[in-house]
């Protein structure tokens, strides 16, 4: 599967270009993006567009490495067809209202959790590192050492993305990243070392050591201070409506996704 999109995002869009092609325009990307075989198995009554659509997704599922014809992989190329599709809110002029489709809202909505945005119809990066690639590192990771809560807290914060509630994404990224550091400590800790308090958790990671102490004073930790500053900055703009946006949520999930995936691969 790709490591650029998530498969919401593959499937949304899917979505967007069943949407807004005709029936002859979808046939085409078919042939393109490598489903003609697929298509050819279909009776003529199951070749409507949604159920070409369905016919795509579900074909992706099964071989999630399938090519294109000009050899890349189709999940990814389709998302990069789709993108094409959606406007670039600069290009219009003061006067315009941006709108657009659901389908395409939902799309760019999706692609700025995987860390991209679209301009002038190209796909662009907004982080220095897939996000999707160290998400999946490390979700396997957190399945792995069995920090189940951590792992639900995660899929719960790209759930809030998906569906546009920034402000509850806000407080739920903070509470995977607790979820995580308790995790962690509880796994190093002797037992009554920690309570299981958020605080206390971080507290012994830095008395122990965890976090890498200062060397100017081994009495203190730039990275325990940095990972308290984080704290700080998601606690702030949480679960009250209308204070946060897309861009501060989904560069807050990336802040800390980058964050845990460091520290755990430490630990």
């Amino acid at each position: 599967m790709s490591n650029r999109f998530r498969w919401t995002t593959i499937i949304r869009a899917i979505e967007l270009l069943v949407q807004c092609s005709t029936q002859a325009q979808l046939i085409v990307i078919i042939e393109e993006f490598g489903f003609g075989d697929d298509m050819d198995r279909r009776r003529a009554e199951d070749r409507t567009s949604p159920k070409l659509g369905t016919m795509m997704i579900s074909a992706i599922r099964r071989e999630p490495n399938r090519r294109d014809s000009e050899g890349e992989l189709a999940p990814e190329s389709l998302v990069r067809r789709a993108a094409q599709l959606l406007d670039d809110p600069s290009d219009l002029s003061p006067w315009q209202t941006f709108q657009e489709i659901p389908a395409a809202a939902a799309l760019r909505v999706s692609l700025a959790t995987d860390g991209w945005s679209v301009r002038q119809k190209l796909l662009v990066p907004v982080t220095a590192v897939p996000v999707v690639e160290v998400v999946s590192r490390l979700r396997a990771a957190l399945i792995d050492r069995g920090y189940e809560d951590a792992d639900r807290r995660l899929r719960q914060v790209e759930a809030g993305l998906d569906e546009g509630h920034w402000e509850s994404a806000n407080a739920d990224i903070r509470g995977f990243l607790a979820a995580l550091f308790t995790a962690i400590a509880k796994a190093r800790a002797g037992v009554g070392e920690i309570t299981g308090e958020e605080g206390d958790a971080r507290k012994f990671l830095q008395r122990s050591g965890f976090f890498k102490p200062d060397p100017r004073d081994a009495g203190k930790s730039l990275e325990a201070e940095l990972v308290r500053s984080l704290f700080a900055l998601l606690g702030s703009e949480g679960a009250h409506a209308g204070v946060s946006d897309r861009d501060t949520a989904t560069y807050r999930y990336a802040m800390a996704a980058l964050t845990a995936d460091f520290f755990l691969q430490r630990a």
